[in-house]
């Protein structure tokens, strides 16, 4: 059940049109609006940041996370799980130091950001945070630091287990992983979205951020039922399609542009208050180069989110059922990458000989056969002189991950799993749904197991992963969202880049934005610009594939072969 809340009947009016023109849902925002801190000449000197918690917290019970900067190195106490390392802080302004929980809530009175100053040599500045684990299983907390920009000077990531009271379920190894690199001001400067995202159970607050023009304006928008949020953006997404199955070829482009319009513009008004709003819309201009940059939110399709102008609804002229398609202003349309903290960021993307592969699955179930991997198959021989790969099961293909690869090109189709937990499963060849086998499919747990959570230096590298699968059972259900899916799980087990297509209209997804990233990428173009010149293609090509796209990676990354 999705439970929205607003201040006034006359928000909630106004909300209800323009939900039945987007088929998108909204959420209650909290606005406080910030203006750009005036900067003066940076001064950093070397510090270090140390935080840390219990490695088990009971289910109900407060708990404490601390987070200490000091000039100095500084013991370690007996909590269990710490982070720890060096960064370098302007003593004259103030550190932010803001906490994100995922399975915990802040108790009663604790604030999830405080401020604090880098203390003289030989002492400490400490900030507590008190948390309740509320989700039995795993549980994290991310500790972010800022100062003059939205992208972190650091950020740690510590894991634990949340256990009833008489401990059971206490299994498992706690963890913590560290990003503690000096802001890549290529990075800091790019017009910036940034969301923190606090998640537990199914609710869901996005502690949002729009840098852009020298303003900066900060808000946050409560999705009480985020799964059904999503679930509603996507369940728009497959009634497009049931629509266009109807439409004469001629007509299905203008079509679908509209369509994808109003829902877009329906996300733009659900996500981000007023104040955004008008900050988007006055430098719609400059927002090239876009970076969606956060804590760990994978599951909303920002690409689509339509700029629109303040004050006018999803059924304004040249968005409206009956118009003609106005200039499109889609977030992807800016060249949109996202930047996930805690992961790596290689700004060189090395791909070796012999290190390049793809997966088409060569299905022979009916209605799984695919229509253009021979095409694509050429496209990636031509670029990286990959090979081709066809692992007999699951575990052929965990141990090709698990040996290292520079490249990994997965075509096929998607699905949910319909078992608990839900899992995000690609089909392999031997997958028939009429008569399932065992490891016929790999699951994004698969891809946990076989590349384990860990912290990777920027300076190692990372694979590239392209997951270019169609969306057979594409739809999450209700309790698949906020799982994070193949992106984190290849992220999180070192990708030094990702790009995945998160929808597809069609049956298959549009193959001309990964033949016209490749091109790009090969050309000597940064990960930004290869995604805007592939999305444009895409564009032009008269299909929807360079919104459904997603791309993480540091812009600024460029592809070396080897």
């Amino acid at each position: 059940m999705l439970l929205l809340e607003f201040p006034t009947a006359a928000d909630a009016d106004g909300f209800v049109g323009r939900v039945a023109a987007s088929a998108a849902p909204g959420a209650r925002r909290a606005a406080r609006g910030e203006p750009a801190p005036e900067a003066p000449l940076p001064r950093p000197v070397a510090a270090q940041l140390h935080a840390e918690m219990k490695p088990v917290a009971v289910l109900g019970s407060p708990m404490i996370v601390r987070a200490r900067i000091a000039r100095q190195p500084m013991a370690a106490s007996d909590a269990g799980v710490a982070g720890h390392g060096d960064i370098r802080i302007d003593p004259d302004r103030d550190v932010e130091v803001t906490l994100v929980p995922r399975g915990f809530r802040f108790a009663a009175g604790t604030r999830h950001t405080r401020r604090l100053r880098l203390p003289p040599a030989g002492a400490e500045t400490e900030v507590r945070f008190r948390i309740v684990g509320v989700e039995p299983g795993h549980g994290e907390v991310s500790i972010v630091v800022r100062q003059s920009t939205e992208l972190p000077l650091a950020t740690l990531r510590l894991t634990a287990r949340i256990v009833h009271a008489d401990g059971s379920g206490q299994v498992g190894v706690a963890r913590q992983t560290a990003d503690l690199v000096p802001p890549d001001p290529r990075v800091a400067s790019r017009p910036t979205i940034r969301v923190d995202e606090e998640l537990v159970g199914g609710r869901s607050t996005l502690r949002l951020a729009v840098a852009v023009g020298g303003a900066t304006h900060r808000f946050s928008t409560r999705l009480h039922d985020k799964p059904a949020f999503v679930a509603a953006v996507f369940a728009g997404i497959a009634g497009l399609r049931d629509e266009l199955g109807g439409t004469p070829t001629a007509e299905r482009t203008a079509l679908a542009r509209r369509r994808m319009q109003q829902l877009g513009a329906g996300l733009f008004e659900s996500l981000f208050d007023r104040r955004a709003r008008e900050l988007l819309w006055q430098h719609r201009d400059e927002l090239d180069g876009l970076v969606v940059q956060t804590t760990g939110e994978v599951d909303i399709p920002w690409e689509i989110v339509h700029v629109t102008e303040p004050g006018t609804s999803a059924t304004a002229p040249g968005v409206g059922a009956g118009a003609a398609v106005s200039e499109p202003r889609f977030l992807a349309g800016y060249g949109l990458t996202r930047w996930v903290y805690d992961t790596a960021h290689p700004t060189e993307l090395r791909i070796r000989h012999g290190r390049a592969h793809f997966l088409y699955p060569a299905y022979t179930a009916p209605g799984l056969v695919l229509g253009r991997t021979g095409a694509e198959g050429e496209g990636i021989r031509s670029h990286f002189a990959a090979r081709a790969v066809e692992p007999a099961d699951a575990g052929a293909l965990g141990g090709l991950l698990s040996h290292g690869f520079d490249l990994l090109h997965l075509a096929g189709h998607l699905r949910w799993s319909p078992t608990t937990p839900r899992r995000q499963e690609l089909l392999l060849g031997g997958f028939d749904p009429d008569a399932p086998v065992a490891g016929a499919s790999y699951s994004d747990g698969d891809a946990r197991r076989d590349l384990p959570d860990h912290p990777i230096p920027d300076a190692a590298g990372g694979p590239v992963v392209i997951l270019d699968a169609s969306d057979l059972g594409r739809l999450p259900p209700p309790d698949a969202v906020g799982l994070g899916g193949f992106p984190e799980a290849f992220l999180r087990g070192g990708a030094g880049a990702f790009i995945g297509c998160a929808w597809s209209v069609g049956h298959e997804p549009g193959g001309r934005f990964v033949d016209a990233f490749s091109d790009a990428l090969l050309a000597g173009g940064t990960i930004a610009s290869a995604t805007r010149e592939a999305r444009a293609a895409a564009r032009a090509a008269g299909d929807l594939s360079d919104l459904a796209y997603t791309v993480f990676a540091h812009p600024e990354a460029r592809v070396r072969v080897d």
